[in-house]
């Protein structure tokens, strides 16, 4: 309902104005009533009265001064003008001061109820009209975020025009970019925080982090944010006035950074490219910083990386973990996945962090990789038309990814898969079995470890150790020293070998040493065991502790 405001100074024209309204079928509220022009303007500062019904000539302040101060303070407001006959001429000055209307007394119902009538319904519209441009800019604001990181993406591709991303950035975003330069938001263990994660909150997780980065850059109508894909966000700065300075550049990274630590659960990377001349050039900004990423395991997590630093990096070739690899390959054979996860995850960091190497030159070891994983898996006896097209696959999706992190995910995914299709047969004993054979073979050897075996079988010593342990309840040293007892008995029960020699046959350079180590397994002197063998009564004495020949049977 439309509220009315009555301003004369007669009271019979202000009751007859208000029974006519009381009589009409107008959703118009008749609010309050003025005598005088500064009640008038009194009354329409408090109320604000959607129409005023005003009288041209008032004691004090007349009629149009009234209007023109109610104009000045509410312009939406609708006033109308009552005047007589012989005060023509101001209605026609009421009309030039934005007046709405005038209506002659003696006012006349219908009259009134008419010009009420019209300008309720140019209110109603003006209303409709308002709401609906209110609308119309809601949505354009809204869709000025999704313009904006559209424009981002093309612009560090390259896929849109210097011309066309002008006007876009000036004429619809309202912006202006000049001597930009690329910032790169990389959202660190991006993909571990958002496992599990449903798509919608993904979205709001998402659309969180970039307006964190979005409010804490100072120079807004200088800058594009924009999500290139989840977890990276870029931002294209106006590196002019005081972001020309680059200690000013890597200040606006910490504060990006700093944001949001304190606003997401989630840490970030900052990666700095050049600046340019032109906005063709920002794929090459975006190159530079996308590489200054690239460095994150060097530099640290959480950190700001720039273009100089990259240059201050020491370049100096270092050697490939080759002692690595062929460990895990062993592991791969052996069907082992937490410890050729473990290994695969040390060579990647090495690639990453230490090798210091070009983009094209890691991809290049990544590739490689992924052909002497899927190869050792095809060893196991995994089917090989599967493994060759689940690495086909899996290579595909290399050249997407942009970022260490990512690639780090990618590879032992990768393994994991291909190490799925391993057949599930347990050959831990026929390693154990391999091991046992060799070891006793070899045991005359005084220096003989437990990494010459492992060596021989090619499986790591650390595994090797875990099957032996596991198989036979003691240790590889335990073991061995079981063994040479074994022997040595034997030697001692079937041959007239002297204490060296018998000591030296079973891997004993020290003769005393031997006779110590005899006497604690088996409570009795070697002398003493000959003499009991030779006497017929070989299995009375004290056995040892564990017999090998007990521990592991096949």
């Amino acid at each position: 309902m439309l509220s009315l405001l009555v301003a004369d100074d007669e009271d019979i024209v202000r009751s007859a104005i208000k029974s006519i309204i009381g009589r009409g079928a107008l959703a118009i509220h008749l609010i309050g009533e003025a005598a005088t022009g500064e009640e008038a303007i009194s009354l329409a500062h408090q109320m604000r009265p959607k129409i005023v019904l005003m009288d041209v000539k008032m004691p004090g302040l007349n009629g149009l001064e009234a209007a023109r101060a109610i104009r000045a303070e509410s312009p939406s407001t609708k006033i109308i003008m009552l005047t007589a006959y012989d005060e023509f001429s101001f209605a026609q000055e009421a009309l030039r001061l934005g007046a709405s209307d005038y209506l002659l007394k003696p006012i006349r119902p219908s009259a009134l109820l008419e010009v009420l009538s019209r300008i309720q319904k140019e209110i109603e519209q003006e209303e409709k009209h308002l709401i609906e441009t209110e609308q119309a800019s809601t949505r354009l604001r809204d869709s000025l975020p999704l313009i904006e990181a559209r424009l981002v993406y093309d612009l560090v591709q390259g896929a849109v025009s210097s011309s066309k991303a002008s006007d876009l950035i000036a004429n619809h975003l309202g912006k202006s970019i000049a001597w930009p330069v690329v910032m790169l938001v990389d959202i660190d263990r991006f993909q571990a925080t958002v496992q599990g994660m449903e798509a919608e909150k993904l979205d709001l997780f998402c659309n969180l982090l970039t307006d964190i980065v979005r409010r804490a850059i100072p120079v807004p109508e200088r800058c594009l944010v924009g999500q290139i894909r989840p977890g990276i966000i870029a931002v294209i700065l106006s590196a002019e006035a005081e972001f020309a300075d680059s200690g000013k550049l890597r200040a606006l990274g910490h504060t990006i950074r700093s944001a949001i630590e304190s606003g997401a659960p989630v840490t970030a990377t900052i990666g700095i490219g050049r600046r340019c001349e032109h906005l063709d050039m920002i794929p090459l900004s975006y190159s530079q910083a996308s590489e200054a990423i690239w460095h994150k395991l060097h530099f640290g997590r959480n950190s700001v990386i720039t273009s100089d630093d990259l240059q201050r990096l020491d370049r100096e070739p270092r050697p490939y973990p080759l002692g690595l690899e062929h460990e895990l390959i062993a592991n791969i054979r052996l069907g082992q996945r937490q410890a050729s996860t473990d290994l695969l995850g040390q060579i990647v960091d090495f690639m990453l962090e230490k090798l210091a190497a070009p983009p094209e030159t890691i991809y290049t070891r990544f590739m490689e990789l992924m052909v002497l994983i899927s190869r050792a898996v095809m060893d196991t006896g995994a089917p090989i038309a599967e493994i060759l097209e689940l690495s086909h696959r899996q290579l595909k999706a290399l050249r997407r990814l942009k970022t260490g992190s990512e690639m780090r995910a990618w590879i032992i995914e990768s393994m994991t898969l291909m190490m799925s299709r391993i057949p599930s047969a347990d050959r831990g004993d026929m390693l154990v079995e391999q091991a046992i054979a060799l070891m006793r073979e070899k045991l005359d050897q005084p220096g003989l470890q437990l990494k010459d075996i492992a060596a021989a079988i090619h499986v790591s010593p650390s595994h090797l150790a875990h099957l032996l342990k596991e198989r036979t309840g003691v240790s590889y040293v335990r073991y061995m020293m079981m063994l040479r007892m074994e022997k040595a008995k034997k030697l001692l029960a079937t041959t007239d070998m002297t204490m060296a020699a018998v000591a030296s046959a079973v891997g004993y350079e020290d003769a005393s040493y031997f006779h110590r180590i005899f006497r604690r397994e088996t409570a009795m002197t070697p002398s003493a065991y000959r003499r009991l063998a030779c006497s017929g009564h070989a299995s009375t004495p004290p056995p040892l502790a564990d017999q090998p020949h007990n521990l592991y049977n096949h």
